[in-house]
C-alpha cells in the first residue's frame, strides 16, 4: 500500500483499492477502485457487487477514523471518506497511506472545469 501511494505521488498512474456505500444501502461497503492520475471514478471490482456506481457530483466533507461498528466490515488501516452528493450521502473508505490522494482527486473533480461540456 505505501508503495502504490508513493507511485502515485510521483506521478505514475496506479490503481487503489476503495470501498463504498451509501447510507440507505445498509452498513455494508462496496469494494471498488479507482485509477489515478483522472478524475475521480469509482468502478465496482466484481460484476456482483451490490452498488454498481456512485453519483457524478461528489464533494468531499471530511475523512475520519472508522467507528467500532464500521471496524466490523473495514480494513484496520482504512479512513472513512465522507462526502454529499445531490443524492445524498456518500461514504467511502480508503487505505490511510492512500486517502490523501483520494480525497484530492474528488476535489479536483468537483470543482469547476471551464473545459468541460455544460460548465
Amino acid at each position: 500500500m505505501r508503495r502504490t501511494a508513493a507511485r502515485a505521488a510521483a506521478g505514475i498512474a496506479v490503481s487503489f483499492p476503495v470501498g463504498a456505500n451509501l447510507p440507505d444501502e445498509g452498513r455494508r461497503y462496496s469494494l471498488g477502485r479507482v485509477h489515478t492520475g483522472r478524475e475521480f471514478r469509482w468502478e465496482p471490482r466484481w460484476s456482483r457487487t451490490r452498488l454498481r456506481e456512485l453519483p457524478t457530483d461528489l464533494r468531499y466533507v471530511r475523512a475520519r477514523e472508522t467507528t467500532l461498528r464500521e471496524m466490523l466490515w473495514l480494513p484496520a488501516s482504512a479512513l472513512v471518506i465522507e462526502c454529499e452528493s445531490s443524492a445524498g450521502p456518500v461514504r467511502l473508505w480508503a487505505h490511510s497511506q492512500q486517502a490523501v490522494q483520494v480525497v484530492e482527486m474528488i476535489r479536483r473533480t468537483g470543482a469547476p472545469n471551464m473545459n468541460r461540456p455544460g460548465h
